[in-house]
C-alpha cells in the first residue's frame, strides 16, 4: 500500500511538473508568404500582417495579409530590407535595411519612403525592433544591446 501511494505521488508530481514546465505552443494560424527573394521579417499593426523580403534591393516587396492570413496584395519598396516595425505612437511603418539606414514608409501603394535615421547601426544584417508603445528602438549586435529613444 505504501509503495502504491509513493508511485501515485511520483506520477502526480511528474504530471504536474510536465504541465507547468512542458507547455507547448500551437500555431494560431499558418499561411504562405509571397517572398520573391528571402523572407526577412513580419510585423502587425493589429489590422494586418506585413512581411518583407531582402537580398535584392530592386526586388524589395512588402506583402499584406489579413489577420486570418489571406493575402491582400504586394507593394514594391525598392530596399534590401532586414526588418519591418510598426510604431503605434506615430502610426507609421519603419524599415531597417542592409544599407544600415532606417526608412519611414510614406506610401505603401507607390513604394514611397524617406530616411528616418542615417547609419544608426553597424551590422547590416541586423533586424531592429520597436517597443510596443513606439518609444524605444532596440538593436542587438553580438553581445551589445543598444536602446534608443525613438
Amino acid at each position: 500500500m505504501k509503495q502504491a501511494k509513493t508511485i501515485f505521488t511520483v506520477a502526480l508530481l511528474t504530471t504536474l511538473c510536465q504541465a507547468v514546465l512542458g507547455q507547448t505552443v500551437q500555431p494560431k494560424i499558418t499561411f504562405t508568404d509571397m517572398a520573391f527573394t528571402h523572407n526577412m521579417h513580419i510585423c502587425s499593426n493589429n489590422s494586418y500582417y506585413y512581411t518583407i523580403n531582402g537580398g535584392v534591393q530592386e526586388e524589395g516587396i512588402i506583402n499584406k495579409f489579413d489577420l486570418e492570413g489571406n493575402w491582400q496584395g504586394s507593394h514594391p519598396l525598392k530596399l534590401d530590407m532586414r526588418g519591418i516595425m510598426y510604431s503605434s505612437l506615430q502610426e507609421r511603418f519603419y524599415i531597417n535595411a542592409y544599407d544600415q539606414n532606417i526608412y519611414a514608409v510614406t506610401d505603401f501603394e507607390i513604394g514611397a519612403y524617406e530616411i528616418a535615421f542615417n547609419k544608426l547601426y553597424d551590422n547590416p544584417q541586423a533586424s531592429l525592433a520597436l517597443s510596443p508603445d513606439g518609444k524605444q528602438l532596440f538593436y542587438l549586435d553580438k553581445e551589445a544591446v543598444t536602446i534608443y529613444d525613438f
